[in-house]
């Protein structure tokens, strides 16, 4: 009876067209910006000294963290059902990351830091934390300080705690790929149970039982797997969106909230993706900058701290927000734009367009936009202060195309018909 039930529901709130077809013209980037955005505000408030806000009892960085790792995991196990070939997938996937990462690990080092560095230069550049900054976080392994840089700011010495969400992303990433390779995503079960199994793990925010402490980005990316599997089969509509984000939003305690996001926050970005208004898509119709925005965020916004180390949330939002995202259109114009064009390269023949030919699946209808992360990602970033442990403090959780845990310290709407997917994979625009 009651998988009848859903049956109907599914077919009468279809995630794409009537055909079951999901179209190549929907919200992705501009749901991307926004939560990129969403970092920059949230972490700005960290940079104050002030409270995170919230919704309920979770803190805005965090809602944004797991819209990217839900947006992720549904567009990426969407490109390996179009292409499962692993190798071309992992390289697609470094290229996503890496070098827009390395460009901001470069001027980071050589700009960022001899200006805020407490040091003299010429003993900034011969330490050798300097290099093993750059160096370790160019390989996803979380390196917190530069030597005296923003040692004095109100949250000192982090100089870029956006950077621990990649780790994780990069963890699922693999994950996804061994269920691909082993037939998981062909079989509409495996997906579904391996998200149950990651929701019964507990969060421990301190980080001392391994991975436990970024379980709920694992958790979202998952669920997200498991929405794309069985889109077909689950009812998407404005209503069950509604709900689910009035369950975790009035929810009691700290725990309730994380537990039900994970379901909530992947089902009602995709939903907003492919139902939700088209004004949105006016947001990114440049480009996906969200990764970039990602990426800057935290060092433009430590910057405006260092400066000016009374300023209030609204003083580094406003005085940040002009620089991050000049400079992550920047990023996604000379670095991230031109590794896409490498990506394209690497399609095989299985990827071409077998259909209708025309720009690969984003959030526009121009040419691809898209960053993992999410976050890309995109770009996620620590969510409140309370989640990272003091600078010093002996253990660090670990900080991601992004999300906590690391640096140690973070009314039904109407149907409408989509354009039909198009057999091109959507890589281009991740």
């Amino acid at each position: 009876m009651l998988g009848s039930t859903l049956s109907a529901l599914a077919r009468a709130y279809p995630l794409g067209a009537d055909d079951g077809r999901l179209g190549r013209v929907n919200n992705f980037d501009a749901l991307r910006l926004l939560a990129a955005l969403a970092v920059l505000v949230s972490h700005a408030f960290v940079f104050a000294g002030e409270e995170e806000p919230r919704v309920g009892t979770l803190e805005l960085g965090f809602i944004a963290v797991y819209m990217f790792f839900g947006i992720s995991g549904f567009l990426i196990a969407q490109s390996w059902s179009i292409e499962p070939h692993l190798w071309r997938y992992l390289a697609k996937r470094a290229l996503r990351i890496f070098p827009a990462l390395i460009v901001l690990l470069i001027l980071t080092v050589l700009v960022l830091g001899p200006a805020f560095t407490t040091l003299p230069l010429r003993d900034y550049l011969a330490s050798g934390d300097t290099w093993k900054y750059l160096f370790n976080n160019s390989v996803l392994a979380l390196e917190h300080e530069l030597p005296g840089v923003f040692a004095t700011n109100p949250y000192p010495a982090e100089v870029n705690g956006s950077l621990w969400t990649l780790g994780p992303e990069m963890f699922a990433y693999f994950g996804l790929a061994a269920l691909g390779v082993i037939g998981g995503l062909r079989r509409k079960w495996v997906a579904p149970i391996v998200a149950v199994l990651l929701l019964g793990v507990p969060h421990d925010p301190t980080g001392l039982i391994p991975w436990t402490h970024q379980i709920w980005l694992l958790q979202a990316f998952a669920v997200a797997i498991s929405l794309y599997i069985l889109r077909d089969h689950i009812p998407w509509h404005g209503g069950i969106a509604l709900l689910l984000v009035g369950a975790f939003a009035l929810a009691p305690s700290e725990g309730t909230p994380l537990l039900l996001a994970a379901p909530a926050i992947p089902y009602v970005t995709i939903w907003v993706a492919y139902r939700g208004p088209a004004v949105l898509r006016r947001l990114a119709t440049r480009g996906d900058f969200s990764y970039g925005i990602y990426l800057y965020a935290w060092p433009v916004g430590q910057a405006v701290a260092a400066i000016l180390p009374d300023a209030t949330a609204l003083v580094v939002t406003a005085l940040s927000l002009p620089v991050t995202f000049a400079l992550g259109i920047a990023s996604w114009n000379l670095v991230e734009k031109p590794a896409l064009v490498l990506k394209k390269s690497l399609r095989g023949r299985s990827a071409e367009p077998r259909v209708d030919p025309g720009p690969p699946m984003s959030g526009t209808s121009s040419p691809p936009t898209s960053a993992d992360l999410s976050v890309d990602a995109n770009p996620g970033a620590p969510i409140s202060a309370k989640d990272f442990p003091p600078v010093g403090a002996e253990e660090r959780v670990d900080p991601g195309s992004t999300a906590t845990g690391t640096p140690t310290r973070v009314a039904s709407t109407p149907r409408a018909r989509a354009v039909p997917l198009q057999a091109e994979s959507p890589e281009a625009a991740q």
